[in-house]
């Protein structure tokens, strides 16, 4: 009677154990998907960032070749022209009034 009782505690724990190496083993393989998941993103982050930068470092060797050129007056009156608006004494300003505002 002893003999099965212990037989009967041994296939109780066995199995409790095997169930606690399943649900490890299942726990395990979700972290490792979620892990996949942010490496992947962080990738993407990361392209899209060097794409930026690559974008900047362009645009940097450009206004430095300005500089390096001699035509930084000319750069700076035709960007203030474009963006701000900017006129020079004695230059003449049209205005569109054709749109109707």
């Amino acid at each position: 009677m002893a003999k099965k009782k212990a037989k009967k505690s041994k296939r109780k724990h066995s199995f409790i154990l095997t169930v606690c190496f399943i649900s490890l083993a299942i726990v395990f393989v979700i972290s490792l998907f979620s892990i996949k998941k942010e490496i992947d993103e962080r990738t993407a982050e990361k392209e899209k960032m060097q794409e930026m930068c690559d974008e900047e470092n362009s645009a940097n060797s450009e206004l430095q070749s300005i500089v390096d050129s001699g035509n930084k007056d000319e750069y700076v009156e035709k960007v203030a022209r474009e963006k701000y608006g900017y006129i020079k004494p004695g230059d003449i300003v049209y205005q569109d009034v054709a749109d109707g505002e």
